[in-house]
């Protein structure tokens, strides 16, 4: 670890050889989890990528930021944001048939043939 001409702590790493890649990459920012400065960072990626999962959040924030017990801290802020709350109660629907359970499913007959009496007369 090293500390740059901003007094920001940055991690060093073997990354630092590639060529083409930025220097946020290359020395990522090193941030306490309890920091409000890196609550915030996490609260938005976890609004920026739609309160999605938390391996895309994750990657997305380790691009910039080397944030201590990430994935604990990321799942607190899911557990407390209002909407995925609201979202986790709603009941989930079956999304097709093979989700139903057989009792629920009515197994249908085909249409009677349209080869049969009266419809070929009518011809």
């Amino acid at each position: 670890m090293e500390i740059d001409e901003n007094s920001v702590l940055r991690l060093k790493g073997r990354i630092k050889a590639a060529k083409d890649v930025s220097f946020t990459l290359n020395r990522p920012a090193v941030l306490s989890g309890d920091s409000s400065i890196a609550k915030l960072i996490m609260k938005h990626y976890h609004e920026r990528f739609n309160h999605g999962n938390h391996n895309t959040v994750m990657n997305e924030i380790r691009q910039k930021y080397y944030i201590t017990s990430l994935r604990s801290k990321l799942r607190k802020i899911a557990h407390e944001c209002q909407w995925c709350r609201i979202n986790r109660s709603l009941p989930k629907m079956p999304s097709a048939e093979g989700d139903l359970p057989p009792e629920r499913l009515r197994h249908h007959q085909p249409p009677p043939s349209r080869v049969r009496g009266s419809i070929i007369s009518g011809l």
